[in-house]
């Protein structure tokens, strides 16, 4: 039977901080200032199918803004390692991969260049690969997704601990690390960084490596893996 999806007034809050504007320029810098700021680090810990999906790699993310970006990131220890796809838009999702969906609120304003006729009824998807490759799209569901212009994309600083070059599959215990800087004006469907801003979110680890797997932040409850819900997902909480 299935549970109840996660309610917006359920307790559950991932709060996202506030940095001085100007802390960092790149994403390479992301990490450094997340530990002279104290930035708070959560487990990406739910499995939500461990009958046909079991493994469980360590998979440690922390999330902030300056007002003018958001930064994230992510620290993973897993069994393997898969990085194939070394392009955007390319499929992220089958190599070792961290997601963020994003939902704005309905009181953040949409930005200058949103296309006409947005609106908050959708979400966003901003997937990243070990190798910084992104799948970055915006829509009310799996179907009918807008792609990110190219414009966009090429706002966001990269960076992860494995470069760029495609490696196919590393076997045995591996340890990676990814960092992004997206600004605000990259959010193409809506403005979403505001002080006090409440959001819906779930953020995701997922890999066909040799231990295949679908990790979660915010439980999800389906027969079999889906991220594409965003009925599960929870509160995110921008200080």
């Amino acid at each position: 039977m299935m549970q109840k999806p996660v309610e917006w007034n359920s307790g559950i809050c991932l709060k996202v901080p506030r940095m001085m504007p100007g802390g960092v320029d790149v994403a390479s810098e992301i990490p450094a200032l997340f530990r002279r700021s104290d930035v708070e680090y959560h487990n990406l810990g739910c499995v939500n199918w461990p009958e046909s999906f079991p493994d469980k790699p360590s998979v440690q993310f922390a999330l902030a803004h300056d007002c003018d970006s958001l930064m994230l990131h992510c620290m993973v220890t897993e069994n393997s390692v898969k990085g194939d796809f070394s392009q955007d838009f390319s499929k992220v999702w089958e190599d070792s991969c961290f997601e963020l969906f994003l939902s704005p609120d309905s009181d953040c304003p949409l930005s200058e260049n949103a296309d006409a006729g947005s609106n908050h009824s959708g979400y966003y998807n901003i997937e990243c690969n070990c190798l910084g490759a992104l799948y970055f799209c915006y829509g009310p569901g799996r179907a009918d997704r807008l792609q990110a212009p190219a414009a966009a994309l090429a706002q966001i600083s990269r960076w992860t601990s494995l470069g760029v070059v495609p490696f196919g599959i590393l076997s045995g215990i591996r340890s990676w690390e990814i960092a992004l800087k997206i600004p605000v004006s990259s959010f193409f469907a809506g403005n979403i960084l505001l002080p006090g801003a409440k959001m819906r979110c779930n953020i995701y680890k997922c890999g066909n490596t040799l231990h295949p797997h679908y990790l979660s932040y915010f439980p999800i409850n389906t027969v079999s893996p889906d991220f594409h819900r965003p009925d599960f997902f929870g509160n995110l909480l921008f200080f």
